[in-house]
């Protein structure tokens, strides 16, 4: 009993001081809860708070017992008292799960409701700043529930800047920082071929902005930007200072999907389109039902772009084109081939028994995220029908969860009727192995050279394992010499059925080509 009242005396004490706890919220111009200790210089006087702060923030008054949680609202600025904008405020919470995140405006304000009075950490992250992480920080104002926190991030060294395109920030733009070199074609070749020294790397956030770190800061920097909606620019930066690039813009594209047998439109088909000069950007891959067969793609980057179409029941199809800045492409038609149709079940490798939601694409398609979206996915049998492959020797990746990726290569999309093919997919960790990609072949990384097809490695436990090695030149896949022939073609000859043969010409040093063959196997692999 004694101890019973002295628990209760004790819980009674501290709802009293709780409660009666003097407000402390700071006003909006008062000295910040949390300041860099790097910071030399007094900190400037803070704007007063944006309208959208003000009207998220509560009433003032003791707040009731039922309470349980704060608003922490506040500003992030850089050592000159400058806002950072799309700086990441993290709250942790103490052992109650996940951070509350917040992201500052453009004038370094930001706002989380809903943050518990006890707190493990506060984290500020910001491209191109020092993080600071506050430990069990000290939060004045709980009574109110109105807490203030206020963060200074020391700067890193290196070039800032702002791409902007119609006066409008241009979001994940590519950046590159190289030596100020004459811009030449000799220069520009030499930059292609080899990524000629660059100096570092970096992409625009939500704000258009970016960061290029940098140590030292060479007395003359090219800045070039790349954005695949937008297009190309540079400029130079003069000891380190900040630089704004404006692109010239994007042009959109207007065309129609029709059936080449017929002429008439595909009214229901996915579109995207990707700049031959570059390997990103571009519009995501968009859905189209029309029944006139038309679509409308932009803004992409001028240039030569090439659009891909893919279509249930045909092959993919592209189309390249050349667009200006700012203009508008119309009349451009991309037709559509029928395609064969391959038919089949994919089973569990080890018990035989069907998968249900297993999913079978087209292997490589150059528009990735369109083989992904004409994909068919198999029933409660196993079984599946995929109508979109090439009109060539291809490959099928089939995947399904709990189970290794598998390429299957052999798919012959020349054919004049129908094709079955079967599945069959090793769960993931058997056996102890942590491979989590399949495919059927020989293992052996490929690479087109002068003088045929150059081996690069080997994959461990393959077939190739033990009989080619790095820097073999395969000149013939059986009958067919591979000198004029793309690598894509060559790999699709190479690959094939599980237990069927292949047979290579190669020749090792200055030696004559020698025939090796090769039975076909499931080589496993985990990618980097």
């Amino acid at each position: 009993m004694r101890t019973k009242i002295l628990l209760g005396a004790t819980l009674l004490i501290v709802v009293l001081a709780w409660l009666l706890w003097p407000a402390s919220a700071p006003a909006p111009g008062a000295t910040p809860v949390a300041q860099r200790a790097e910071a030399t210089e007094p900190p400037r006087e803070l704007p007063p708070l944006p309208p959208q702060i003000e009207r998220a923030l509560p009433d003032g008054g003791v707040a009731s017992s039922t309470t349980v949680s704060v608003l922490l609202y506040g500003f992030v600025r850089d050592s000159q008292g400058q806002p950072i904008a799309a700086a990441t405020v993290r709250a942790r919470p103490h052992r109650r799960g996940e951070a509350l995140v917040a992201r500052t405006g453009a004038e370094g304000e930001y706002v989380i409701m809903g943050v518990p009075p006890v707190l493990d950490a506060i984290e500020v992250t910001a491209t191109g700043y020092t993080p600071t992480t506050t430990t069990s920080p000290s939060l004045p104002g709980l009574a109110s529930r109105r807490v203030r926190y206020d963060v200074v991030l020391a700067e890193l060294p290196g070039i800032r800047g702002l791409v902007r395109c119609d006066g409008q920030p241009v979001a994940r733009a590519r950046v590159l920082a190289e030596p100020n070199m004459p811009d030449t074609p000799e220069h520009d070749g030499a930059r292609r071929r080899h990524g000629m020294n660059v100096l570092a790397a970096a992409q625009t956030g939500p704000d258009g902005r970016f960061m290029l770190e940098l140590e030292p800061i060479p007395a003359e920097v090219r800045v070039r930007v790349w954005s695949g909606t937008c297009g190309e620019g540079d400029a130079v930066s003069v000891q380190g200072a900040a630089v704004t690039i404006d692109l010239a813009g994007g042009g959109t594209i207007a065309g129609r999907a029709i059936d080449a047998k017929t002429k008439r439109p595909v009214p229901s088909f996915w579109v995207s389109a990707c700049s031959l000069l570059r390997d990103s950007g571009g519009p995501p891959a968009m859905a189209v039902d029309d029944e006139r067969g038309e679509f409308l793609l932009g803004p992409l980057a001028p240039g030569r772009q090439r659009i891909y179409v893919a279509a249930a029941g045909y092959q993919p199809a592209s189309q390249d084109v050349e667009l200006a800045a700012q203009a508008r492409l119309t009349d451009v038609v991309v037709e559509l081939t029928r395609s064969v149709e391959l038919r089949g079940r994919v089973v569990d490798a080890r018990t035989r028994l069907p998968i249900e939601g297993a999913t079978v694409s087209p292997a490589e398609w150059a528009a990735e995220v369109l083989s992904d979206a004409v994909g068919a996915t198999t029933g409660p049998d196993g079984r599946y029908v995929l109508t979109t492959l090439p009109g060539k020797l291809s490959s099928v990746v089939a995947s399904a969860r709990g189970y290794r990726t598998l390429m299957q290569g052999g798919v012959n999309g020349r054919a004049s009727r129908g094709l079955t093919l079967d599945l069959e997919l090793m769960p993931l960790d058997v056996d102890g192995a942590r491979a989590s990609n399949e495919l059927v072949g020989i293992g052996a990384q490929l690479q087109m050279g002068r003088d045929g097809v150059q081996v690069m490695g080997v994959v461990e436990g393959g077939p190739a394992a033990s009989k080619l090695r790095p820097g073999d030149v395969i000149v013939k896949v059986g009958d067919m010499a591979v000198q004029n022939l793309e690598l894509g073609d060559v790999v699709q000859a190479i690959r094939g059925e599980l237990g069927t043969e292949v047979e290579l010409w190669v020749r090792r040093g200055n030696g004559e080509p020698q025939r090796i063959v090769f039975e076909r196997k499931r080589v496993s692999w985990t990618p980097r």
